[in-house]
């Protein structure tokens, strides 16, 4: 999937890293906007977002700390971008 063809609507995103560990949980009300420019910046910070995954949602901070959560209980941390 290519970040062009995200909506730019409200919802929630993973990025991970080349091998699909997700490396940040985020929300935005505009998920093209926020996926572009992240991936598209040459700070150091995101250098290790490969890959992504969105859904749309219009409870995002809500749905955000739902998935942040669940990642917490599943790995006993959080992502390391978090």
């Amino acid at each position: 999937m290519h970040v062009a063809s995200v909506p730019e609507q409200e919802g929630v995103y993973e990025l991970a890293d080349s091998s699909r560990a997700t490396i940040y949980i985020g929300q935005s009300s505009d998920l093209n906007r926020r996926l572009l420019a992240l991936l598209n910046t040459d700070d150091p910070f995101w250098r290790h977002a490969a890959n992504f995954r969105y859904e749309l949602t219009s409870q995002s901070e809500q749905r955000k700390r739902e998935l942040l959560d669940e990642y917490h209980q599943k790995h006993e941390r959080y992502p390391p971008c978090n």
